[in-house]
């Protein structure tokens, strides 16, 4: 739909990150899944390298280097992830309803400050590999 409404999108980067992500992901991800590893982890690991995988193309050409800092906060995050995803999901079938959302605010304001002080720790930890990412 995006494509068909919205046709000058395909030439921004934020599309084109988008999409390399989620196809990398379709395509990649049984190559990365080590069956070795508990199912949790091991998906994890596939969905963060593949997706990786396919956007670092994209970045390397637009900005010269590699970006570590998403390949390692993926391992990070994606387990909070779903917690945001509920989050949000019962904030907005409760406004349906008009039902004070106090908890439910409460809940999504810390899991996005877990997120935060992930990634301002997986930042702080890729700042000294930076000057192993450059391409030019």
């Amino acid at each position: 739909m995006n494509i068909i409404f919205f046709t000058e999108n395909i030439f921004t980067l934020s599309f084109l990150m988008s999409y390399a992500a989620v196809f990398g992901i379709m395509t990649a991800y049984k190559y990365f899944y080590i069956e070795k590893l508990p199912s949790y982890i091991a998906s994890m690991t596939a969905v963060s390298l593949s997706a990786g995988l396919f956007i670092n193309p994209i970045i390397i050409y637009n900005f010269g280097m590699i970006n570590y800092l998403g390949i390692f906060a993926g391992f990070f995050i994606l387990p909070v992830m779903p917690l945001v995803l509920i989050f949000c999901f019962t904030a907005l079938i409760l406004s349906i309803f008009n039902i004070r959302l106090d908890f439910v605010s409460l809940c999504m304001q810390i899991s996005y400050d877990v997120i935060l002080k992930i990634s301002e720790f997986c930042v702080e930890f890729t700042s000294h590999l930076s000057h192993l990412s450059k391409f030019r």
